[in-house]
């Protein structure tokens, strides 16, 4: 059953624990395995779920068939643990999927 009331964020658990604060259910994960059977997971009961950026990488084909729906919405997050663009570019390209435009285009690239 979907909870649509609830968050679901998937990370290492010290880069989520945050969340759990604020009423999110959190899953804690280590490897690519663990990341994939924790995204299938919440896919079949939240609406809404968050991924650290240092294991999106793992499962970029699943986020990709989340895509085509309008729930489950999958965001990719910073994790927090170290500087990567990734998080900000996935959330660019969502960006402009929605709006048709890229308004959080760097202005060093024009």
């Amino acid at each position: 059953m979907v909870d649509s009331e609830k968050i679901a964020v998937i990370g290492s658990k010290d880069s989520i624990l945050v969340f759990k604060a604020v009423g999110c259910d959190i899953f804690g994960v280590s490897n690519a395995e663990k990341t994939r059977i924790a995204l299938n997971k919440a896919i079949s009961q939240y609406k809404i779920i968050l991924i650290t950026d240092d294991y999106a990488k793992y499962v970029e084909d699943i986020i990709a068939d989340t895509q085509t729906t309008a729930y489950p919405v999958v965001l990719v997050i910073p994790s927090g643990n170290k500087r990567s663009d990734y998080a900000l570019n996935k959330i660019s390209e969502d960006v402009e999927r929605a709006l048709g435009v890229n308004i959080l285009k760097n202005n060093k690239e024009n």
